[in-house]
């Protein structure tokens, strides 16, 4: 009997245990299903975080939509109550509708994708040249700086270029004729204040000219904004070294297609001298009784810039002149020629402030050569103001008969040509802002030229 109820309890025993086992391995079963059911690829949880990314993505997409509509009405009725699109970015922002990253994409490319979505912000996004030109199409007469439309770019427009904190460039001596070396720095050059110059010819890609020139940096602790030049250094070196300095600094800056100091046909695409003929017209060399634009000259026994500073030996001096000067908006005298500008906006851009002396009157890279009866004149370029007049052309630091060599001491002003494709999303236009007044009495440095 003992040992019939001892099997007995041993069987119940066993069952129990094999049914433990059962247990545990249809619950392990049930947990696995369970666990691909939550996180497979196409489970709760993974359709779970779909859903919050396409609701995401359905809500910025809605604000987009409502900014839009914003904006036709604006156009239709010359408002401006619509947020920018900055201002908009933002507030998504804000809401977490958008991450910091995926507003960089928006301001760099125009659009985001936000699961299947692929949210464009403005489906006309244009570059700064069509922002340029369909001001031009539209005859658009809001150029003094009033025009509140973002699809629209003017001449002297400000636009938000970034300057470089790093980089300088050395203009020494053997290039200047100045007895010491000349550094320009972009820790010196932070707050040029960019400006709408027009389009490159030769890239297509938009000009941007600084609404301040450069300023060289402290020297001996005189802060002077002055390019120094002397002589017939000014005309062998004295362009390309403005240009190299301007290169140097902003040259390799993203977007930037060139670099460059500002020249001779900057001035003459903005006053309309873009021709032989207008030259000629308005060229005060030949009212003064000087020879004319375009005209050959040949001396004998004189030299030519090179001549002089490599070996002073007199040579024959001959070529066709190519310098020439104009007054803008001004005669000189009655009866004079003179160049109308009736863009006020362009006319301040380019001779505002530039008095001789004392403002801020800069050079042009421009290898002029003009010539009188008996001798000729060699320089770079050079935009001034006295008497309120301004001039552009040859500035002869260097004459052909070796007398009147001159030191002449004027700012470079940089120019930087962006690449066609950049975007107003990229660079974008800005409120006008104040350019400094220069008051300098014709330098700080004392200093001496190489004869």
């Amino acid at each position: 009997m003992y040992l019939k109820n001892k099997s007995k309890i041993l069987q119940e025993k066993g069952i129990t245990l094999i049914a433990l086992v059962v247990t545990i391995v249809v619950l392990l079963i049930l947990a696995g299903v369970s666990i691909s059911m939550l996180s497979g690829d196409d489970e709760i949880l993974t359709q779970a975080s779909k859903a919050a990314i396409e609701t995401r993505g359905a809500s910025v997409e809605e604000a987009r939509d409502l900014w839009e509509a914003n904006k036709a009405i604006d156009d239709r009725t010359s408002n401006s109550t619509a947020q920018t699109l900055d201002e908009l970015l933002a507030d998504l922002e804000e809401q977490n509708l958008l991450t910091s990253e995926e507003v960089a994409t928006v301001k760099e490319t125009g659009q985001v994708t936000i699961g299947s979505r692929t949210i464009v912000f403005d489906s006309n996004v244009l570059t700064l040249v069509e922002m340029f030109e369909q001001a031009q199409k539209d005859s658009c007469t809001n150029e003094d700086g009033t025009c509140t439309r973002e699809d629209h770019l003017h001449i002297g427009d400000y636009v938000d270029f970034q300057n470089p904190t790093s980089g300088s460039y050395i203009i020494e001596s053997n290039k200047s004729g100045i007895n010491m070396s000349q550094t320009y720095s972009a820790a010196n050059n932070q707050n040029l204040n960019w400006r709408v110059l027009g389009i490159d010819e030769t890239t297509k890609g938009l000009k941007l000219i600084s609404g301040r020139p450069m300023k060289l940096d402290n020297i001996d602790g005189k802060n002077d904004p002055y390019l120094y030049l002397y002589g017939a250094w000014a005309y062998e070196y004295g362009t390309d070294e403005m240009d190299a300095a301007v290169r140097k600094i902003y040259g390799d800056i993203e977007n930037v297609a060139d670099a460059r100091s500002v020249k001779e046909e900057d001035i003459d695409y903005l006053t309309g001298i873009t021709t032989d003929e207008k030259i000629k017209e308005v060229n005060l060399d030949k009212y003064y009784g000087s020879k004319q634009y375009g005209e050959y000259f040949s001396y004998l026994n004189q030299y030519t810039p090179e001549s002089w500073i490599n070996s002073k030996q007199k040579v024959i001096v001959e070529g066709s002149i190519n310098g020439y000067y104009y007054t803008i908006n001004s005669p000189v005298e009655s009866g004079a020629p003179y160049v109308t500008m009736n863009n006020t906006r362009a006319y301040n851009l380019l001779f505002n402030n530039v008095e001789s002396k004392t403002g801020a009157h800069y050079w042009l890279s421009f290898q002029g050569v003009s010539a009188s009866l008996n001798r000729a004149g060699f320089g770079p370029g050079l935009v001034d103001a006295t008497n309120c007049v301004a001039r552009t052309g040859s500035y002869g630091t260097f004459k052909s008969d070796g007398n009147d060599s001159i030191e002449c001491f004027s700012a470079v002003r940089p120019v930087i040509i962006l690449k066609p494709d950049v975007t107003g999303n990229i660079i974008k236009k800005i409120n006008d802002q104040t350019e400094e007044n220069w008051n300098y009495n014709g330098g700080n440095w004392e200093v001496n030229y190489k004869q």
